[in-house]
């Protein structure tokens, strides 16, 4: 064994800027972070190539005492806490005091700060962790940190950054999560010069869900907003319409702080089992509040590992929620507003806009027959044209073929469950090989079981909650 030696503090500061700053990303979130936990309800984020030359984040938060400055940018020092039993009722994002020092020795840092009792602002200047200017300068209430040359000094680490567009859209993907967990407070994202994100601050969370995700899926969501003792859970749940084939559309916040937690997932995959179709994981953007002895996030450095003190109480609480928003009236969606109660596919432009391609040439195709013949065929046959469609589109199909039932006898072999639930009469056809010999039996259905029958071919299983959205369904389109 060598000789033992103290490392220096900068030293100590590079290699604790490893566990901490990884990429440019990591720099985005402690400033941002740091800004609210100040208490600010306005944050910018310019950054150019990616984060790799310039990550810039100014707010309007309380603003650094002159005389804390200096002190900012060394190792664990921290406003959040001052005796690890502060960790019990600490909710502010930061508490370890190693993100500033960490980044202040990997970069060239300028911070500028005011507060509100100061006349004027200060700025410091500091370049591998070494504080080399320090001056007045004219400033509002508030913090602005500018980092540059990230790793200059740290060259291994440096080569392992991908690329600016990917290292861009880490960066973009954080700052949406803080949209949605903070929309009370306006996020604004500029990359080279042009603003890519910037959102109101109004407090509505559907307002940010439209700017990321888009109209559609904003009116297919249904609130949450539920509460067990000391535990409360708001955000948002997607209907069945939404639902996808992987989890991405799945992001939890707890007291505001993004993070990952098989327990939570698990109990979001029981509350929608049912509801969401075969193989399909339900929509949600959910917040749990709860005190701060209710849970440890001091595992990782990063603080995405999460242990709860009472894993059933959290996982109930999570079924429950989200239970509740699934067996709400609200959760078929919204497919017809106040203000729009006419037929979704009225002419040919309202259908471009719920299906394209391959569904458009089928769909077309079948109700341009109708229309032309309308006057010439009594009885119009749809066989299986609603394939490969779901959602929106399945629904303005049925909406469709329940209007021209009106004049004319329409026969139609679906699996889809809005046109089922749509249908006057309901037949289930079977086939079974006997001697040789295929027979096919029709049965008229009663309607306990064309509810079954919905509920089996929207999500592959009858329950409790499969037979209440075929219900609610079969009276939607009735």
């Amino acid at each position: 064994m060598g000789n033992i030696v103290l490392l220096d503090d900068l030293t100590i500061n590079q290699i604790a800027a490893g566990e901490v700053i990884e990429r440019p990303m990591n720099v985005v979130k402690e400033l941002v972070e740091n800004s609210i936990d100040a208490g600010a309800t306005k944050v910018i984020v310019t950054i150019k190539d990616g984060g790799k030359t310039l990550i810039q984040v100014t707010d309007n938060g309380s603003g650094i005492d002159i005389n804390n400055m200096d002190i900012a940018l060394e190792r664990h020092a921290t406003s959040k806490i001052s005796k690890i039993e502060d960790l019990e009722n600490t909710y502010s994002f930061g508490f370890r005091g190693e993100a500033l020092a960490s980044i202040s020795s990997i970069s060239e840092l300028t911070m500028i700060s005011k507060t509100a009792d100061e006349m004027v602002g200060y700025k410091l200047f500091s370049r591998g962790g070494n504080i080399l200017e320090k001056d007045e300068i004219g400033a509002s209430t508030g913090t602005t940190i500018k980092v540059e040359k990230l790793f200059y000094n740290t060259p291994v680490r440096y080569k392992f950054l991908k690329n600016d567009a990917t290292e861009f859209r880490y960066i973009k993907e954080f700052l949406q999560k803080v949209a949605l967990a903070e929309p009370d407070k306006s996020i604004e994202l500029i990359n080279n010069g042009k603003q890519i994100l910037k959102t109101s601050g109004n407090g509505e969370i559907k307002d940010v869900v439209y700017l990321l995700y888009g109209k559609e899926i904003k009116d297919n969501l249904v609130d949450v907003n539920y509460q067990d003792g000391d535990i409360k859970i708001a955000g948002v749940v997607g209907n069945t319409f939404i639902a996808e084939e992987n989890r991405k559309n799945q992001i939890l916040f707890l007291n505001n702080r993004n993070i990952q937690d098989k327990i939570l997932t698990n109990s979001a995959d029981q509350a929608f089992k049912g509801s969401t179709g075969i193989g399909k994981y339900g929509f949600f953007i959910l917040n749990l509040q709860m005190p701060a002895d209710y849970y440890d996030v001091n595992v990782h450095p990063t603080k995405k590992e999460v242990r709860f003190r009472d894993e059933d109480k959290i996982y109930k609480a999570m079924y429950h929620a989200i239970k509740n928003a699934i067996l709400s009236k609200d959760f078929l969606g919204n497919t017809e507003t106040e203000n729009n109660k006419e037929d979704y596919i009225e002419n040919e432009s309202e259908l471009v806009k719920i299906a394209s391609g391959g569904e458009m040439s089928r769909i077309m195709l079948a109700i341009k027959k109708v229309i032309a013949e309308a006057d010439e065929v009594p009885v119009m046959i749809f066989d299986e044209i609603d394939t490969g469609i779901s959602g929106k589109a399945a629904n303005a199909v049925a909406d469709k073929m329940k209007s021209i039932s009106k004049n004319h006898q329409v026969l139609c072999i679906s699996h889809l469950a809005a046109i089922a639930a749509s249908a006057n009469y309901n037949y289930f056809i079977s086939k079974k090989v006997e001697n040789e010999r295929t027979a096919t039996k029709v049965k008229l259905l009663n309607e306990k079981e064309v509810l079954c029958e919905i509920a089996r071919i929207s999500s592959g299983e009858v329950n409790e909650v499969t037979l209440q959205y075929a219900n609610e369904l079969r009276k939607k389109v009735s």
